[in-house]
């Protein structure tokens, strides 16, 4: 028998073998190791390197946290018997016995550089080593909490207090090189064992996963050479482990698959046969389909003719929808020209609002339309919606449509008001609302005019509204408002100019004003992009 057979071409065995080779192989099989002494050996050693990283990691950081805490501790307790040393003296002011105290803490105590003694006004009472203190900036006090910066020395400031009462501040700096140079040994021994268990584990890992991965490597090979067609070949493992079983199961499944290739011959010829049989009856099919092929060609001619007439009713009626919809456009036409004209009748009616109020006081003459103007810019800044800008832009134009209740002897007053004129101007927003209030606008212009006057903080009129209860639109008119009136002239006093006006809402910034709205109308004035020139004092109606 030929043993090769599965390297014939057309084979069952190789035709099969095609059908089931399955999806192709991921990234990590293409790119990633091929034997498996590899993955074993890079699957251990990154545990060990992992743990070893983790060491690495943890305990130096411990180190460094007991170095702080020990630094810190002694500082702190140093510190306070130093205090309490010189808190009598201090009271008695012996500076001597103070030079003595403070020279005895630099000698006994470890790692102290220097001390110095000041009075609570800052007079320095007694020091040792002062020269080395003023050369490090004594009085920059560093934080001993931990963990402390790493200095060469700790600058440390302790009051000295007796009776509840501070007398004067003891300052003292230490050094602990000692401390910082052994954790660093220590940090360096711990170092040096990490390597070295990475290194020692790596080289073990590699000869145990040979031993384990020996058995695999022959089961392999031979499974290659019986995939090419040679069913001769047995797996030639004899270990009494898991490995020896499976090779025990192979060398069986080989046997077995052997077998199945001479029934497989056999059952070739048995197909052949029934492979004419089929080829007959076939071509009885296929008589049998040219007879059913003529019958559906007569009913797609039929059904064709009916789409024909079906055709011709749906382009009449597809003519009378045509004749609609024309009509439907004109309609909408004239629809479009009748609000073009509302929408001029409501922007003129505005206009003769905002002149009406300008007529009876000529010093604020132009005032609304330029706050509307800069309210206009501050909104674009911010991005807000073309919809809500141009409510903003007409509530800006008649913001102070209320003072058409004022007596024009109040708004021209060239002195300051008196507090019962002041409250009788505050009633302006409160009147404007109640002009507007029952016009039907696409915007809240009524409710905009009313808190045009509130601030962030609660401190605005009328009715003293908090942050967010104030619509975006008033925070913005209120900030345009101020800007404009503080640069602008008035009856009372001069103009004050656009710093001036600046400066006020950055003051108030988060507090009266809200911050987006101040921070936008201050980067429109530093960008230059908007300055009140003479154009901007026209009328806004185009």
């Amino acid at each position: 028998m030929n043993h090769n057979i599965l390297e014939s071409p057309g084979s069952p065995a190789e035709l099969n073998a095609n059908n089931n080779a399955g999806p192709a192989p991921g990234l990590a099989a293409r790119f990633g190791p091929r034997k498996l002494r590899t993955k074993i050996f890079l699957l251990a050693s990154s545990l060990i390197m992992g743990l070893s990283v983790f060491y690495l990691l943890y305990f130096p950081g411990r180190l460094e946290h007991h170095l702080s805490r020990d630094i810190a501790d002694i500082i702190n307790n140093t510190s306070s018997v130093a205090s309490l040393g010189l808190s009598a003296e201090l009271q008695a002011g012996d500076k001597t016995a103070m030079e003595r105290i403070l020279k005895t803490i630099c000698e006994r105590a470890d790692g102290i550089e220097y001390a110095v003694l000041e009075d609570d006004p800052g007079l320095v009472l007694a020091s040792s080593n002062r020269d080395v203190a003023e050369r490090d900036m004594y009085r920059e006090t560093d934080p001993v909490q931990p963990p402390p910066g790493r200095r060469t020395v700790y600058r440390t400031k302790t009051p000295v207090m007796a009776d509840d009462r501070v007398l004067g501040n003891l300052f003292l700096g230490f050094a602990f090189k000692g401390l910082i140079a052994e954790t660093t040994r220590e940090k360096g021994v711990i170092t040096f064992v990490c390597l070295a268990i990475i290194f020692v584990s790596g080289l073990l890992v590699f000869l145990f996963s040979g031993l384990i991965t020996r058995p695999i490597v022959l089961m392999t090979r031979t499974a290659e050479k019986i995939a090419k067609g040679d069913l001769r070949q047995r797996a030639k493992v004899y270990s009494r482990d898991e490995m020896g079983l499976l090779a025990r199961a192979f060398n069986t499944m080989a046997d077995g698959l052997e077998k199945a290739l001479r029934e497989m011959e056999g059952t070739n010829k048995s197909l052949e046969a029934m492979m004419r049989a089929r080829s007959l009856e076939m071509e009885k099919e296929i008589s049998e389909r040219r007879r059913v092929e003529r019958e559906l060609r007569m009913a797609k001619d039929e059904l064709e003719h009916r789409v024909e007439k079906r055709t011709e009713e749906l382009s009449k009626v597809n003519e009378e929808l045509s004749g609609r919809v024309i009509e439907t456009r004109r309609a909408e036409d004239q629809l479009q020209t009748t609000l073009e004209r509302l929408e001029r009748a409501l922007e003129g009616t505005i206009r003769a609002m905002s002149l009406t109020i300008e007529m009876r006081d000529l010093y604020t003459a132009g005032h609304q339309r330029r706050v509307s103007s800069l309210a206009v810019a501050i909104a674009e800044e911010l991005h807000l919606p073309s919809n809500k800008i141009e409510g903003l832009r007409l509530a800006g134009v008649i913001h102070d449509i209320g003072k058409i209740a004022m007596p024009a002897e109040i708004l021209t007053k060239p002195t300051r008001l008196t507090k019962t004129e002041f409250q009788l101007i505050k009633d302006h927003p409160r009147i404007g609302y109640d002009i507007l209030k029952n016009i039907q606008f696409p915007w809240p212009v009524a409710h905009i005019i009313l808190q045009h006057h509130e601030r962030m903080d609660g401190s605005g009129y009328p009715d003293g509204l908090l942050g967010d209860a104030i619509l975006l639109e008033a925070r913005i008119l209120a900030v345009a408002d101020v800007v404009e009136a503080l640069s602008s002239h008035r009856p009372y006093r001069p103009a004050l100019g656009i710093e001036k006006a600046l400066e006020e809402i950055r003051r108030g910034r988060g507090l009266r004003y809200d911050m987006r709205v101040v921070d936008a109308c201050m980067k429109l004035f530093k960008d230059r992009r908007y300055s009140f020139k003479k154009e901007n004092t026209e009328a806004i109606f185009q």
